[in-house]
This record gives C-alpha cells, sequence and structure tokens, in this order.
C-alpha cells in the first residue's frame, strides 16, 4: 500500500507520481510537536519521528528498484519538483526517450 505517492500503468507505460511525498514531512513535525507539548512524552515523539520516516523510506524503496533499472535502460523520463505541490516529481516509465534534435544548448561566454 502506497501512502505517498500514485502508480498508473497505460499501453505497457507506467507513471508514478510523488504526490503527497512533500506533506510527509510536516505530518511528522505535527505529530513531534503534539507528543512533545501536548501529551508530554519524549520516547512517543521520538518514535513518531521513527515510524513516520520507516513510512517514507518504505514508500521510496518500493518503487526506487523498477525506477533505477529503466533509467539503465533508457527508458525513464522524470519531470516536476520534488518539492512543489503543484507540480509534483513524475516518473514516465515506458517506451525509450527520443533525444530532440535541433540547437544544442550554448555554453555562457566569458567576459
Amino acid at each position: 500500500m502506497a501512502l505517498l505517492y500514485e502508480r498508473t500503468e497505460q499501453d505497457g507505460v507506467v507513471v508514478i507520481v510523488l504526490r503527497r511525498l512533500l506533506l510527509g514531512y510536516p505530518v511528522i513535525l505535527a505529530l513531534y510537536v503534539l507528543a512533545l507539548f501536548v501529551l508530554r512524552s519524549p520516547l512517543v515523539a521520538v518514535a513518531f519521528i521513527v515510524i513516520g520516516l520507516v513510512l517514507i523510506v518504505r514508500d521510496r524503496r518500493a518503487i526506487a528498484g523498477e525506477i533505477r533499472e529503466a533509467a539503465a535502460a533508457g527508458k525513464l523520463t522524470v519531470s516536476g519538483s520534488q518539492w512543489s505541490l503543484k507540480n509534483p516529481k513524475t516518473y514516465r516509465i515506458g517506451e525509450p526517450v527520443r533525444r530532440r534534435k535541433g540547437r544544442p544548448r550554448s555554453k555562457k561566454r566569458k567576459r
């Protein structure tokens, strides 16, 4: 069960969107503050941090192997930003990535 990402598959193309990853860290912080100051229990506060980080690592590891294999095969396209709610990080795994033809990027000139 994925808490922090959504995985869809259509026509041999897998799309993984990390929608709720950014919200994981503030939730952990809020639970920590709640446990520390309201419940006055540092042990429970540390337990919230450990459980939250384990859930985040578990979700990231679930897709890491698939993403690594697709990148090695040249079938991975990444878009978006990890720290954006409007444009979340999206991994598209499918057909080989087509390189754009056209003018190569020029380097900045030194003055």
